[in-house]
């Protein structure tokens, strides 16, 4: 129930560093090497959150701020002490002009899910995500209490960033479909076209 940002433009990259130094949960680690090329790049923590109950979400939904509705001068960095590190995260300043635009996607099944970004460090488009539960005017009052899970990932791109591949078929009905598609859309230049056949697969 509190807005928020899960990180701020000096807590990403340091937590990315703490986190590639020991294993995480799949065992993976990366180099200094891989650390380093990483962090000159574009790497986004990205928030997963999701319903794990049966009943749909119904009680505290949550809800995600539009970024380009929040100006620079609306995130306020909070300091988290914790006894092995010290974090930093955004939370959000009054909205007295009543700009903010929210959004919230209503009785949420078991299997659809909300991704956000909580830091991307692309300086064009989407950095930061605020985002909060609430309480809606309109929930029943025997509603179900939520339950729910948010998993953050840490996607690293490519740099520079490679082109999807489209792996045509010449003799498939659904490949011709979507040549067609990107032909009539002028858009093959965004494209690697990769040519296959039934041995290939």
């Amino acid at each position: 129930m509190r807005v928020h940002c899960d990180y701020d433009v000096h807590s990403a990259p340091r937590r990315f560093r703490q986190l590639c130094k020991t294993e995480s949960y799949t065992g993976v680690k990366l180099s200094e090497d891989e650390v380093e090329k990483y962090i000159k790049g574009r790497y986004s923590f990205i928030n997963v959150w999701r319903n794990i109950i049966d009943t749909q979400v119904q009680v505290k939904t949550l809800a995600v701020c539009d970024t380009n509705s929040v100006d620079n001068e609306d995130r306020l960095t909070y300091n988290m002490l914790y006894p092995e590190r010290h974090g930093s995260n955004y939370c959000m300043a009054a909205d007295t002009a009543h700009k903010h635009k929210w959004y919230f996607y209503p009785f949420m099944e078991k299997d659809e899910c909300l991704m956000f970004y909580v830091f991307n460090q692309e300086l064009e488009g989407p950095r930061f995500t605020f985002h909060t539960a609430f309480e809606d005017p309109h929930t029943a009052e025997d509603a179900p209490d939520r339950e729910s899970i948010e998993i953050r990932t840490i996607a690293c791109f490519d740099d520079p960033p490679q082109k999807p591949i489209f792996f045509d078929m010449i003799h498939s009905n659904n490949a011709r479909r979507i040549r067609l598609w990107i032909e009539l859309k002028g858009l093959s230049f965004l494209f690697d076209t990769r040519v296959i056949t039934y041995p290939d697969l």
